[in-house]
């Protein structure tokens, strides 16, 4: 069966590919992304809330636990509902500061958390194997200030991410054709396309 759409003319076999792109981008995608935010959300809200609130629970290894639930936070609401989006959409609307920002904050957030559980497992090591030496760096003090530094070291060493991304524009030749600008840098967000 053929179907005529503007200048195109496509097969049943044609539309396949395009019916199912949209099933699993434009439906299925948003949707389980949306699920991975609310569970995110209420997950990690509920764990900052408890060891926030309850100063018994402000250990050294709840304190660590707190940082990657503060990082999952900031990741699950910033990168799957924009990720989701761009791919519904097939285009990036909110421009380069954005593009730039969203690939930033998804290496920030991995490494802070990856880098919280090196410091967890320093800690339990100091603690099972270093009791008595080291109990006077076991300390929440101590745990907030390595919490910080972990924050300031990858903020500072993913800058250079930021510079290596940008939104680039989808150029739509005269005979339907799409193209992409050249760009050096690497590129996961498009634009709408020139006309």
């Amino acid at each position: 069966m053929e179907s005529r759409i503007g200048n195109w003319t496509n097969t049943t076999e044609d539309l396949i590919p395009d019916q199912f792109a949209f099933i699993l981008y434009g439906l299925t995608v948003p949707i389980l992304f949306g699920v991975i935010t609310l569970s995110g959300l209420i997950g990690n809200g509920l764990v900052i809330y408890v060891i926030v609130s309850r100063e018994r629970m402000q250990t050294v290894t709840n304190l660590l636990l707190l940082n990657l639930a503060v990082a999952d936070l900031a990741f699950v609401v910033v990168v799957p509902p924009f990720t989701a989006y761009q791919m519904a959409a097939k285009w990036w609307p909110f421009g380069d500061v954005a593009c730039r920002l969203l690939h930033y904050l998804v290496n920030v957030t991995a490494y802070v958390t990856v880098y919280t559980l090196v410091a967890v497992a320093v800690m339990r090591y100091l603690t099972v194997v270093h009791a008595a030496r080291t109990v006077h760096y076991r300390t929440p003090r101590v745990t907030v200030a390595v919490v910080a530094g972990i924050w300031i070291a990858v903020l500072l060493f993913n800058v250079p991410v930021m510079f290596s991304y940008r939104s680039r524009a989808i150029q739509t030749s005269s005979n339907g054709t799409s193209t992409l600008s050249y760009s050096i840098r690497r590129s996961r967000c498009r634009r709408r396309p020139l006309r």
